[in-house]
């Protein structure tokens, strides 16, 4: 059985068919069906599935994504349940954690499955906070120190932290009067400054699976750091890798990833092959009883365009929201409008949808997911297991679209199966 199969077992039955093709030229499809919706012609899906296909038959290739979205995304629970299928469905395959956040030194939630340490005064700066000021860095957060004694630590929590290890790590940030050094114990090889001038590349001999970095003064006199992000580089010589992005922001709103001016300069845009793109919900949280206006289709087309043009070679997916609701009242038909604008924008821009709303209803709604243990009791957020249940709804989907869609490489015969 090939491996693509193999995947399809046990997935949840309510999938249907991809569809690859608009029914009608120029028009989106009317059934709501839980399947990707893909323009007819997509030079960026078409390299996607190729990348995929050459994971599965040929065992290489490298795959990098990125997740946009609020607090279900902050909350890490949905990137890990991702990280976990890649993981188990491409055994093979190197596992880089991408973007590690200084959640905690900016005084916020901090996501599972790494800790944060730190030492010294830390303030933070968030973009969905109004009185809060840019820069917001490559993920619309940063943790700013003038402590000279100031240190941070990433550490992953796994069972085995060396999945999640890289042989080089970027900081990316702004510094005045010192610049980031490594105290972790592992040898560096090498520390040199990114070409656009965002931030540093440190170069080890051996794979670092836990970031250790304080400062390194360079000149007297006051010094300022602002820290954006550690990352986990991908390691060119290795067969098969995945790295998953986190842009999670508690509370997020599409007028807040507008306010992230830098990431034209700071994005790994030649790493990306697919951005999925989930804020809406707290829009619609947000919105008057007469739900959003003609505001939230401009910055959402605005934001679409952004994305587009930062990172021209990766298929876009825009994700419905999730079910929930606000005063015992239901968002669904909010939530409709907001899907509404995603799909004539998608056909606009040529981007991808997939109606997580309607797999979510599969199961049942919000309420469903609360008495069965998946939602949190403000019907907006949900418990470890639902956000694995979610990530099981995305990855088997994305799944299902690879699998269901014309390929130029042949299927393996009943000898290689």
């Amino acid at each position: 059985m090939s491996l693509l199969c193999l995947l399809s077992v046990g997935c949840l039955s309510w999938f249907s068919a991809i569809e690859t093709d608009f029914t009608v030229q120029g028009t989106m499809p009317s059934d709501s069906s839980t399947s990707w919706r893909i323009p007819h012609k997509s030079d960026a899906f078409d390299a996607l599935w190729l990348t995929m296909d050459s994971m599965q038959f040929q065992g290489n290739g490298s795959l990098s994504c990125l997740y946009i979205g609020g607090s279900h995304v902050q909350a890490g629970w949905l990137g890990h349940g991702i990280r976990k299928r890649f993981e188990d469905s491409f055994p093979s395959s190197d596992t880089i954690r991408g973007w590690l956040l200084p959640y905690r030194m900016a005084q916020t939630d901090t996501p599972t499955h790494f800790r944060t340490e730190s030492t010294g005064k830390w303030t933070g700066m968030r973009c969905t906070h109004g009185g809060h000021v840019p820069p917001f860095g490559i993920a619309g957060i940063r943790a700013h120190t003038e402590d000279p004694a100031a240190t941070w630590q990433h550490v992953s929590i796994r069972s085995d932290s060396t999945l999640h290890a890289a042989e080089a790590i970027e900081v990316y940030g702004d510094a005045l009067g010192c610049i980031p050094s490594w105290l972790g114990e592992e040898s560096l090889h090498s520390r040199q400054a990114l070409v656009n001038g965002t931030g540093w590349l440190f170069q080890f001999e051996d794979p670092v699976d836990t970031v250790r970095f304080g400062l390194d003064i360079i000149e007297s006199g006051a010094i300022s750091f602002d820290l954006f992000a550690t990352t986990q580089r991908l390691m060119p010589h290795q067969d098969m890798q995945f790295t998953l992005y986190e842009w999670g922001n508690n509370g997020a709103k599409v007028s807040s990833a507008l306010r992230c001016d830098a990431w034209a300069s700071e994005w790994p845009l030649p790493d990306l092959d697919i951005v999925f793109l989930g804020l809406g919900i707290n829009d619609v949280h947000a919105a008057g009883s007469s739900g959003v206006d003609d505001g939230f289709a401009h910055a959402y087309d605005s934001l679409v365009q952004r994305i587009q043009n930062m990172a021209p070679n990766a298929a876009l997916v825009l994700l419905s929201n999730t079910d929930s609701m606000k005063d015992g009242q239901s968002m669904r038909a909010r939530s409709k409008q907001v899907q509404a604008i995603q799909e004539k924008i998608a056909l606009s821009h040529g981007c991808a949808t997939f109606d997580l709303g309607k797999a979510m209803e599969d199961i049942g709604s919000i309420m469903d997911w609360h008495d069965a243990g998946l939602a949190q009791a403000d019907l907006i957020h949900f418990t470890p297991s639902g956000y694995d249940k979610l990530a099981d709804l995305l990855f088997s989907s994305w799944i299902e679209a690879n699998k269901n869609r014309p390929t130029s490489i042949p299927e393996p015969s009943s000898q290689e199966r």
